[in-house]
């Protein structure tokens, strides 16, 4: 029988001893030690405010305290306090106002409910910025006559010491405060301050927007940029996120808000700098501009498969074939690993339009080669074959067997079918299931598939034990055995490499 130990609760609060204002009300049955990790550990905002406070300038205060030894089981008596002290906490928060004018993250009595205490905490912190948020919108409002959904990113009120309201208001639109939208009189502000979920929403065309300040000053300078990467890439597409090259004169993105040349292109893409303008849209055309990344792939794809039927007689290149930096094509297409990308868009059916015919027509040319891949370099050929041999010596044969049937066992399997059976000494049925009946489903397997009566291969088992079959067999079990004995092999092989060609 455990032993009782007594638990002391307490209930207590933290006092600014130079200002008297009440900073944190709180619970413990473990007072010393959850004092010393307030004003020692960062877990939570009230611990960072209370050391930039000082331990010196805290007065602690003790406004309750109880023991609990009423039961002989310690959880009953934690149960017992905990009761109390949840009640209590509510209580001298509400008293001592430490959730509005505090430290108190939640209104109380949540120890022991983590996930509505997080919920309350987080709504505090958003109500925080809410409150200015509102404040600021009205400003703005008076100040452009306009609504709160038309303001623009970089918009900084200078009255509210350079408040960066179109920065929050882009965070609030990432949903970073979603708390607010479970508060009614929050979401009736924000219909009278005229929020909406996008500047577009608003009635407001970025492009225009840009056109009656600075688009024009700023559209010169971005086609300086946007000639530069072409001439570095013969295309402007680059991918989102994507650093700016090493030699990239950084100065042409003075007076724009970028940082990334990248964000430029992802600014275009969306219409957010050309817009309907057609004189632009002409010049990106000229500069190898593409809508979007996939249809950039789509057309250096259609370009790097014409390339390859015109100088290989095959059906299809290896997966290994990059385009080498020989050919008379747009730099971008330099190391494109068009082979690679011919397997995935087969395997995911999304060959475009444009080449589907001329892949089609190549279909039957004899399968890809090494020979072929390096028919102009035969020393790189000769190379490449004894790498290949060197690394397949050096691998034991069982190794391969493994793989092999390694693929098999992915494989769908389908119910055997019983095909016959006789009878033993005791008249016993004794059923069998032939190996050529070993069956799986594959596109390259037909020929193996057999039609069963059975939707599973358990109910095939639960069929062959009603009439006490004694040998039953599957293609995956056997295939699952034949590994286990191969693997076995293969950890006690001495295998030696065969230095030989």
């Amino acid at each position: 029988m455990l032993k009782t130990i007594p638990l002391t609760g307490v209930i207590y609060l933290y006092k600014n001893k130079n200002t008297g204002e009440n900073l944190y009300v709180g619970q413990s049955y473990q007072f010393d030690k959850r004092i010393k990790d307030h004003l020692r550990m960062n877990r939570t905002r009230a611990d960072v405010k209370l050391r930039e406070i000082g331990e010196e300038n805290i007065e602690i205060l003790i406004l309750h305290e109880k023991i609990f030894n009423e039961y002989t089981d310690n959880k009953q008596n934690r149960e017992a306090y905990q009761i109390w002290a949840n009640q209590i906490e509510k209580e001298e928060i509400k008293n001592y106002d430490t959730y509005e004018n505090g430290l108190n993250g939640t209104k109380g009595g949540q120890h022991d409910n983590q996930k509505d205490a997080f919920i309350e905490w987080s709504h505090k912190l958003s109500m925080e910025f809410f409150e200015i948020f509102i404040k600021a919108a009205k400003i703005y409002i008076q100040k452009e006559n306009n609504i709160l959904g038309a303001c623009p990113r970089n918009y900084i009120l200078m009255e509210m010491n350079n408040y960066k309201l179109g920065e929050e208001l882009h965070k609030f639109r990432s949903n970073e405060y979603k708390t607010i939208w479970a508060d009614e009189e929050c979401v009736k502000l924000l219909n009278e301050v005229g929020y909406t979920k996008t500047t577009k929403d608003a009635g407001v065309v970025a492009s225009d927007r840009w056109g009656k300040s600075r688009i024009d000053n700023k559209w010169e300078k971005i086609k300086l940029i946007l000639e530069w990467i072409y001439k570095k890439y013969e295309h402007i597409n680059l991918k989102q996120g994507s650093d700016n090259p090493q030699d990239f004169p950084n100065e042409l993105l003075e007076g724009l808000n970028y940082k990334k040349i990248s964000q430029i292109i992802l600014d275009i893409r969306c219409g957010n700098v050309v817009g309907n303008n057609n004189e632009r849209k002409e010049f990106l055309k000229s500069l190898n501009y593409f809508e979007s990344a996939n249809k950039f792939n789509d057309h250096k794809f259609i370009v790097g498969m014409k390339w390859y039927y015109e100088n290989f007689n095959v059906s299809y290149p290896q997966q290994s074939m990059i385009i080498p930096n020989n050919t008379m094509l747009p730099k971008y297409m330099i190391d494109f690993n068009i082979g690679s990308f011919y397997v995935n868009r087969t395997k995911n059916n999304t060959i475009p339009d444009e080449i589907k015919d001329l892949i089609e027509k190549n279909k039957n040319k004899p399968r890809p080669s090494l020979k072929d891949y390096y028919k102009d370099n035969p020393d790189k050929y000769k190379e490449m074959c004894s790498k290949l041999k060197e690394a397949h010596s050096k691998v034991s044969p069982l190794s391969y067997k493994i793989r092999s049937w390694n693929e098999i066992l992915k494989r769908k399997f389908e119910p055997l079918k019983i095909t016959n059976y006789k009878l033993d000494k005791n008249n016993a049925k004794q059923f069998y299931v032939s190996s050529t009946h070993f069956t799986f489903t594959s596109s390259g397997n037909n020929k193996y598939f057999r039609i069963s009566k059975y939707n599973t291969f358990y109910k095939c088992y639960l069929d062959a034990k009603n009439y006490k079959i004694l040998y039953f067999y599957s293609r995956k079990w056997y295939i699952k055995t034949f590994i286990k004995r191969v693997n076995l092999e293969l950890v006690n092989e001495k295998f030696t490499s065969i230095e030989t060609n």
